[in-house]
């Protein structure tokens, strides 16, 4: 019978190595807590996240305004690709004054607004 115990010979290299392993494991389960806690367990995707897309339901609306009505229009009509969460600012609703010339204003509501951002579009007529 053998009494003696193994023993692991802990040098400065197997150490660091070992703290190493151990600080990688822990990154790896509290940055992911991390996150799951401060978004309040909601399964809401990140921006720029790996998910960054997934489950995004809608998006912006916008809206062209002729003689006081306000027409709703499909932006896939006007834009490739297009992608809920990004913001697509003024500049298109600019260009979407130059689509409808006869529009008075372009309007974009995002989702959980209750007031849409309006454009004017004699701005842009005047400078033509």
């Amino acid at each position: 019978m053998n009494n003696q115990q193994s023993t692991i010979n802990w040098t400065i290299p197997r150490v660091l190595a070992a703290a190493l392993g151990v600080g990688w494991v822990t990154v790896q389960i509290v940055v992911p807590l991390f996150w799951l806690v401060e978004r309040g367990f909601s399964p809401k995707p990140r921006q720029f996240g790996w998910q960054m897309y997934t489950n995004m339901a809608g998006g912006d609306r916008f809206f062209v305004v002729k003689n006081d009505l306000a027409a709703e229009i499909d932006l896939d009509d006007f834009a490739h690709n297009v992608r809920p969460g990004l913001d697509y600012g003024d500049i298109f609703l600019a260009y979407l004054c130059q689509q409808f010339p006869e529009a008075k204003q372009t309007q974009r509501l995002k989702p959980n607004e209750n007031q849409p951002q309006v454009y004017q579009c004699n701005s842009i007529k005047n400078r033509s």
